[in-house]
Order: C-alpha cells, then structure tokens, then sequence
C-alpha cells in the first residue's frame, strides 16, 4: 500500500522558527509563532509547521485532542482539520506555507508529545499496554481508516522496538545532528515494522509525525493504566 497525503491544507505563516542559533535538542512548546525567529537550513520550514501546530496546542487543547481522538474518515475530521487552520489568528501571519493534511496532523501529534511527555515519558511498554486506536473504526473499515491505523501501528511497532531512539527523535530539532543520528538508528527498526504486502512511501517530515503519533497514543495508554493501578 503507497502511503500520500490525503488534503491540501493551507495555512498562514511568517515563516517562523526556531533562533538560527538554537540547540540541538529542546522544544518549541510554549511559543506562539511570532515569538520565534528567523532561522535558515534544511530543518526551517519544518521547525515553522511545529511552531505552528505546537501554537494551536497550546492556545486550543480541547479542540486539537478532540480532533486527534476521531476517525480520519469521518466528515467531523475532515471539517475540523480544514478549520482549524484558520480558527485561531493568534498563531497565524503574514506569508503563506502550504502543508498537506498528513503533515499538519503530524505535527500535532509532535507537538502534543511535545507538551505531555517532553519532560519525560515511558520508553518501554508492557504487552498489555495497547493504544486501541483500531477501535474507533468500524468492524467494516474504509479505505483511509485502513491507511490511517496502518500508519498507527507501524509508529506504534517502533514505539515498543526502540522506544529510547525514538524518544530522542521525537524531542530533537527538525534537521539537527540528534535528528539525523536517530533516524539512522531506527532506520533498521521502519524495515521490521512495515507489514508485509504493504509499501510505506514517507518524508522525513510525514514519518515523524507518524512514529509521533504512534508513541504518543502508546504513552498515553501507559499513563491510563499506570493511574489505574
């Protein structure tokens, strides 16, 4: 199964990130969009879309986890991910960056690890820890939700292999030396993980937003059944 994006999105944007002279290692939390400066190199347009998402997180956390807690395939997903991008004009500017829906939801996930598990967060999980993502979806499944769960449970498979790497990629700069160190690293892990009969076709920028997503959702469920206890 080829793996693209699914919407165009836009949204706009100064062409805002990190300090050209930030560190390697850190995040963008906490930060509306204008407060981040200019920046150049490889990792800048990407470090603009995190500042963007991590700015709605912040500024509307109940809208942004509602969306993130529905099925891609629904028509409430769909209105929500092409509104959202215009809802809040604090975290929106002059300018304007393209960005496709599986990247803008990529980034949320980024950003949403970023501000629950940036300080610390689970790197091995139990068997018995489970995201249950799958179950959102009907028995009878769509053809995105498909794609949507398979992208799930491939982030959710390097979650569990190598949860310590992908922690430091998920908390490393867009186009940092930690980043490329990390994904050279899991490298081997994305081979193991794919499905067999599947082909997944990824970005730098669209495959961290998918392995956020699936330590994200294992993290949370760690942190239910740990509250359970």
């Amino acid at each position: 199964m080829r793996l693209t994006p699914i919407l165009a999105v836009c949204a706009m944007l100064a062409g805002v990130t990190a300090p050209a002279h930030a560190q390697e290692t850190g995040t963008l939390m906490k930060h509306r969009a204008a407060q981040i400066g200019d920046a150049r190199g490889p990792g800048a347009a990407r470090m603009a879309m995190n500042a963007f998402a991590a700015c709605l997180v912040d500024r509307q956390p109940g809208r942004t986890a509602k969306m993130i807690a529905m099925p891609v395939d629904g028509e409430e997903y769909q209105s929500f991910i092409r509104k959202i991008a215009i809802h809040d004009e604090n975290c929106m500017f002059e300018g304007r960056m393209s960005m496709s829906e599986q990247l803008l939801r990529g980034a949320f996930f980024q950003a949403f690890y970023l501000q629950d598990f940036g300080k610390g967060g689970p790197v091995t999980f139990d068997p018995a820890v489970q995201s249950k993502y799958r179950d959102i979806y009907p028995i009878n499944i769509s053809a995105q939700g498909e794609q949507a769960v398979a992208m799930e449970q491939f982030g959710e498979c390097v979650a569990r292999a190598d949860g310590a790497s992908l922690r430091k990629l998920l908390i490393s700069l867009p186009g940092s030396s930690d980043e490329t160190e990390s994904f050279v690293v899991l490298n081997p892990r994305f081979s193991a993980c794919i499905p067999n009969g599947m082909k997944f076709e990824f970005s730098k920028a669209i495959l961290k937003g998918v392995l956020a997503e699936g330590m994200y959702r294992l993290s949370k469920a760690n942190e239910t059944k740990e509250a359970a206890k």
